[in-house]
């Protein structure tokens, strides 16, 4: 629901790559999916993001940020078949998507919202839970 849309996926579909590298979401992620093309062969592509993050948000939640490895990612070794992709790496998300269908349809809140918004004191202008204003009082209390 928070990344990619209908035109990507139709564009990804008819260029079929093997790996598409994305961005912007602020969250690592590497998996592949299986698109179903009435036109020919299904086929897989890959979908990487190896966030940088800003120094607040490696604080706040490194683990959303972390891909197995770490940073530089070796993505690409050249175009012959005999040097294929490296393995896909873990990544909290992609890991997560991995075990539990997704849900692109639903209009229910995701579970990591809803419990962030019960558990923490402070909210966004969005309603979501802010994670900083728990890291600002865990330092107050042990300054």
């Amino acid at each position: 629901k928070a990344a990619g849309s209908l035109p990507l996926g139709r564009r990804v579909e008819k260029l079929r790559p093997a790996l598409h590298l994305f961005g912007h979401t602020h969250f690592a992620w590497d998996s592949k999916l299986n698109f179903k093309s009435e036109e020919a062969h299904d086929f897989d592509v890959r979908f990487v993001q190896a966030p940088l993050g800003s120094p607040r948000e490696w604080r706040t939640r490194p683990r959303s940020l972390r891909l197995e490895g770490g940073l530089p990612a070796l993505l690409w070794r050249g175009r012959s078949a005999a040097m294929p992709l490296p393995a896909t790496r873990a990544a909290l998300w992609s890991d997560y998507y991995r075990h539990n269908a997704r849900q692109p349809d639903s209009g229910e809140m995701g579970f990591w919202i809803k419990f962030g918004s019960r558990t923490r004191g402070s909210f966004s202008k969005a309603g979501v839970a802010d994670p900083e204003s728990q890291t600002t009082k865990k330092n107050r209390r042990s300054g």
